[in-house]
């Protein structure tokens, strides 16, 4: 399923809490290896295209500028 740098991965919904494990497909861009989009994958048996919007959309927490990239240490100073 790849198309000019572009795949689409068939897996299960990334939120934890999720209890039905939607099935989704993720739309990467291969040559910058980002998750593009998101959408409810229609050939999976049990969600059948269904996701909920924080699995949809959960993935672009990675992307955000202010997303903590390492661990925050105290100071003396608090």
């Amino acid at each position: 399923m790849s198309n000019n740098g572009i795949k689409r991965i068939r897996t299960i919904c990334p939120w934890w809490a999720c209890p039905s494990y939607d099935g989704v497909v993720a739309t990467v861009d291969v040559a910058n290896n980002k998750i593009i989009k998101m959408e409810g994958d229609k050939d999976h048996p049990q969600s059948k295209g269904y996701a909920c919007p924080k699995g949809l959309n959960d993935w672009q927490v990675i992307y955000h500028p202010k997303r903590f990239t390492k661990p925050l240490l105290r100071t003396p100073s608090g």
